[in-house]
């Protein structure tokens, strides 16, 4: 079982016989890089935020996704996403607001 400590950090306490102890040790590095990432820890490019972020909201336990990974490292998807993304966000409404098209203005000028 794995638990998130305080510091937000991913412990491994025992290793399922199911998958093999180094491919847990490598999704548990991969789900610490990414809390690392939007907690502010280690240094990333916006793009590599964003893509962490992403990975972290993204629904679903499908292979690689991280309700997958926590599921695998036996820890609480739910706890831990609360814990990341503060109030909620979301990329989608992030998204929607960065490429609608800049209001018009309250008189039109038609010709």
């Amino acid at each position: 079982m794995a638990q998130l400590t305080d510091s937000n950090r991913v412990t491994l306490t025992a290793l399922s016989t199911v998958t093999a102890a180094p491919e847990r040790a490598l999704w548990a590095a991969i789900l610490g890089d990414a809390v690392s990432i939007c907690l502010g820890r280690t240094a990333a490019s916006l793009e590599e935020i964003l893509a962490a972020r992403r990975w972290i909201v993204e629904p679903g336990a499908h292979f690689g996704g991280f309700g997958w990974c926590c599921d695998l490292l036996g820890l609480d998807e739910i706890a831990i996403r609360e814990r990341i993304i503060p109030h909620g966000f979301r990329l989608t409404a992030l998204r929607r607001r960065r490429w609608l098209p800049a209001p018009r203005s309250a008189s039109p000028e038609r010709f």
